[in-house]
């Protein structure tokens, strides 16, 4: 998901993936189902560490997604995804990977 730096490559686009923002049933249930992107901020959010073309992309789209806002911080899709399945806040995460799993629910799909 990043431009590779090394010059003998040659890069193309070949598809997309989705991404949405995902949760836990069980974090849902203990802490609501945000209704906007405002209500973002009264919850624990998994974001990530370092300033990627990703994340300045979605900072401007998702009010509030800065490295601040984050409750938890990595650079690893993967543990991302772990975190998301723990029920460790709000995440994102590929919506295929997502809809494998009857207890990770969609928010904000819009």
């Amino acid at each position: 998901m990043l431009r590779p730096r090394q010059e003998l490559l040659i890069a193309r686009r070949i598809g997309q993936i989705e991404l949405g923002l995902h949760a836990h049933r069980r974090y849902l249930a203990r802490h609501g189902t945000p209704r906007d992107i405002a209500d973002l901020a009264k919850h624990s959010l998994i974001g990530f560490d370092q300033p990627t073309a990703f994340v300045r992309s979605a900072a401007k789209a998702l009010s509030g997604w800065r490295r601040e806002a984050f409750a938890v911080r990595t650079d690893s899709d993967l543990a991302h995804l772990a975190l998301i399945r723990c029920a460790a806040g709000i995440g994102v995460c590929q919506a295929a990977i997502a809809r494998r799993d009857d207890a990770i629910v969609r928010l904000l799909p819009k």
